[in-house]
């Protein structure tokens, strides 16, 4: 885990079954579906029907992607993301977050091998066929997060080509490389590389979850707060902290 790098890292599946989790829940709405063909539900005959004039049909931007359909049904596969329960703090643990805790705490003791500050919910991501991920190519630092951040990326399909995150080889050159992943695999890499997706001419929809770690030795409580989310940037907000 080094700035200015990516690097890729292999996770027990068995142990973190992050794309059994998901791919349960989606089931839940249609049995024949795969998170590979999650797109298909976007028009189905049913009482959430899409429009056309919606946003699921047009090219995702900043200021959308992550207000689509799918998104919706992705961030109902845990009772953490209902925000006005846990405000008020009516809900137990669900089965995603603890995986993702147990995560972190694999990260932190195996891959940073120190204390680390994390992102307190994940972010989902669903990247449809012709469309993109996220609205733009960015450096963290575009949207106020701090420098002392590296970004943990997950997916939970197969990732290649124009259906995977692209990152910046060398900073400050914009020279692009597809990460090319299996599920199983992650990568973490400085948020300081300007990243973005190309639209996805790969045929299938790419299901993936990201989140920010810092380790606490580098940590700061920050008054700046997330541009996309509004939530100040210190612990019991934005982030947690996993204390080994």
């Amino acid at each position: 885990m080094k700035r200015n790098q990516v690097t890729k890292y292999k996770y027990d599946t068995s142990n973190f079954n992050f794309r059994n989790c998901f791919l349960t829940h989606i089931k839940s709405f249609d049995q024949n579906i795969e998170l590979e063909t999650l797109d298909s539900l976007v028009n189905t005959k049913n009482s959430h029907r899409i429009t056309e004039n919606d946003i699921d049909n047009k090219l995702v931007n900043v200021e959308n992607d992550q207000d689509s359909y799918l998104h919706k049904i992705l961030y109902e596969v845990d009772p953490c993301y209902n925000l006005k329960a846990a405000n008020n703090n009516e809900i137990k643990i669900g089965k995603f977050e603890k995986i993702y805790l147990n995560f972190i705490e694999y990260l932190a003791r195996d891959i940073v091998k120190e204390s680390i500050v994390y992102q307190k919910k994940p972010t989902i991501r669903v990247q449809r066929p012709n469309n993109l991920s996220v609205g733009d190519f960015h450096r963290d630092s575009e949207y106020n997060h701090p420098q002392e951040e590296f970004n943990v990326w997950v997916p939970i399909t197969r990732a290649f080509n124009t259906a995977s995150i692209q990152i910046e080889k060398d900073f400050m050159k914009e020279n692009y490389e597809s990460q090319d992943l299996s599920v199983g695999e992650f990568i973490i890499f400085d948020g300081a590389l300007k990243h973005g997706n190309k639209v996805n001419v790969e045929n299938f929809c790419r299901v993936s979850f990201d989140f920010r770690i810092i380790r606490s030795s580098e940590f700061k409580n920050l008054e700046s707060k997330s541009v996309t989310q509004n939530i100040q940037f210190s612990i019991g907000n934005y982030y947690s902290e996993y204390i080994i």
